[in-house]
């Protein structure tokens, strides 16, 4: 198998990689996926895939980084994705996903990047995301979800991009966010957030994005933020 396209194994013939990012692939992913246990990678992103994603992915527990973006899958985000303790990457974007946002996707401590922007996701953001302190990007944008932000994101002290944008989410943008150490982006735009914004946010000092349009704000915009938020008014 070492000699097929975008396969590789280890010394013992066992499948390490599968790398098949547009590859043109259809039809779906069959559920004995599980069964490459040796798995560190699996690339599919780029493709026509459909159907479900099998639960079977759950049982490779080597498995380092998940590709499954820009597909066609359908259904929900699977649970068992939430029990692979060696996963870095995870890209469900642009997919027909649908129902909400499986908690235990929590348990995936080594997480540096979970984007699933661009499906048909639901329900409320789990407040539990806050327990992936290893997050660098964190996108959920374009997607059904609603109800407030939870402030206990805050807690994502590596987070670098966090884009929440063209959701159906209420309530304030979180006090909280003022406490982000290192973020750089902030994108919240097409919501429906109301309030003032935080003035708590002028302690942001590394970001240099700041999205906030079309929401349903009131008051103005911290002066410090002039210079990388894309609306005012501004307080003097």
């Amino acid at each position: 198998m070492r000699q097929w396209e975008g396969v590789e194994t280890d010394s013992s013939g066992r499948v390490t990689k599968l790398l098949l990012g547009n590859a043109r692939l259809d039809g779906q992913i069959p559920r004995e996926i599980g069964n490459l246990t040796e798995l560190t990678a699996l690339s599919l992103g780029g493709n026509e895939l459909g159907g479900e994603i099998p639960t079977g992915i759950g049982y490779l527990t080597k498995l380092q980084e998940l590709y499954l973006g820009n597909n066609r899958f359908t259904g929900e985000i699977p649970p068992e994705l939430g029990y692979l303790p060696q996963l870095t990457q995870l890209w469900l974007n642009d997919n027909r996903l649908s129902g909400e946002i499986p908690k235990e996707l929590s348990k995936l401590s080594n997480l540096t990047r979970m984007d699933l922007k661009s499906n048909d996701l639901v329900g409320e953001i789990p407040a539990e995301l806050s327990k992936l302190t290893k997050l660098i990007n964190l996108n959920l944008g374009s997607n059904d979800l609603a109800g407030a932000i939870p402030s206990e994101l805050s807690n994502l002290d590596n987070l670098i991009v966090l884009d929440l944008s063209n959701n159906e989410l209420t309530g304030n943008i979180p006090r909280e966010f003022g406490d982000f150490g290192k973020l750089r982006k902030m994108i919240l735009n097409g919501n429906r957030l109301g309030g003032d914004v935080p003035h708590e946010l002028d302690k942001l000092s590394s970001l240099s994005d700041l999205v906030l349009s079309d929401n349903r704000l009131t008051g103005c915009v911290p002066d410090s933020l002039r210079e990388v938020s894309d609306i005012g008014p501004f307080c003097k």
